[in-house]
């Protein structure tokens, strides 16, 4: 499966690499929004999503991710390892993750697009 290779702290995750639409450096964010041509779309820091942090910090620097998933939403993610491709190994029981791959000999999760979004919403009211 071809992934986008992310990492939040020192934790490795992936990405399906269908699901990215556009990776850049973070732009204006006002209000957790931001004006992507045009569409109002909702921004989400995955380190408070998976409680690495409780409160969101990003710079210019921080990499940003457009998600094409139900509902298109901007990612903010500590840094962006590469894109490549991991061997799947299974399902997984938390939701927020669609299973385990094995990248480079090491084991990784599969972040579930959807459920991030959905815990993003939940945290951004």
């Amino acid at each position: 499966m071809l992934c986008l290779i992310l990492k939040i702290q020192d934790a490795l995750y992936a990405l399906p690499s269908d699901q990215v639409d556009h990776i850049f450096p973070c732009p204006y964010i006002e209000d957790k929004k931001l004006n992507y041509h045009g569409e109002l779309i909702d921004v989400i820091d995955l380190a408070v999503i998976l409680k690495f942090r409780k409160v969101s910090h990003y710079n210019i620097n921080t990499p940003f991710i457009i998600i094409k998933a139900e509902k298109k939403f901007g990612l903010l993610v500590d840094e962006l390892v590469t894109v490549d491709t991991a061997e799947e190994l299974g399902a997984s029981k938390n939701p927020i993750f669609l299973g385990e791959l094995r990248w480079q000999d090491k084991k990784i999760e599969l972040l579930n697009a959807t459920e991030v979004f959905a815990r993003g919403k939940h945290d951004n009211r």
